[in-house]
């Protein structure tokens, strides 16, 4: 008698195990149906991709006197929506599936940077977003050498950053809310 209640409850265990193993393959078989079918190769994914690099690189080299202003937003968005149409005319049904992790890998690249664009926007909320860019030139091993005359230059360009990043910060609704969380830390305590 032992024994066959030990065998029902095997057998229920592994029933329970292969409907969770169902359960939880079922959201995966489903993305293969969702998978673009477009016009374009492995290859022309990878010059794609390449060429988002060399935007990003693009990008951060602009950084040494950034223009965080409206119209370079709206433009940053737009190329930004350019990739993101040309990667989903990619025909990733037909890849393996080490080429499908890159497809997705990338497309995740492309959203964190209308998502940092569009959603998260440090340059209006952060204030530490430019002390951190600040702190690189001032915490520069010196002398540097063969780089001086670029650096100062990029200092002088720099030199009117913190008044323009304070009028960013002020049109955004983070100025307003650390005002108010600076006036309830001044409170009496009870």
């Amino acid at each position: 008698m032992a024994r066959v209640r030990t065998a029902q409850t095997i057998l229920t265990f592994i029933t329970v195990a292969l409907a969770i193993c169902l359960c939880a393959l079922g959201p995966a078989l489903a993305w293969e149906d969702k998978l673009p079918t477009g016009e374009g190769s492995y290859e022309d994914f990878v010059e794609l991709f390449q060429e988002f690099a060399e935007w990003r690189q693009a990008q951060r080299a602009d950084l040494a006197v950034p223009d965080y202003s409206q119209s370079a937003i709206d433009r940053r968005i737009e190329q930004i929506k350019d990739f993101q149409y040309r990667i989903a005319d990619m025909s990733v049904v037909d890849w393996n599936r080490s080429q499908r992790a890159e497809y997705l890998a990338a497309l995740a690249l492309l959203d964190e940077q209308e998502f940092l664009l569009r959603v998260y926007r440090p340059w209006s909320r952060d204030p530490g977003f430019y002390v951190d860019q600040m702190q690189r030139v001032s915490f520069t091993e010196l002398p540097v050498s063969g780089e001086i005359a670029a650096n100062q230059r990029t200092d002088r360009e720099r030199q009117g950053e913190p008044a323009r990043c304070a009028v960013r910060f002020r049109r955004s609704g983070a100025a307003q809310s650390d005002q108010l969380g600076r006036r309830q830390s001044r409170a009496p305590l009870p």
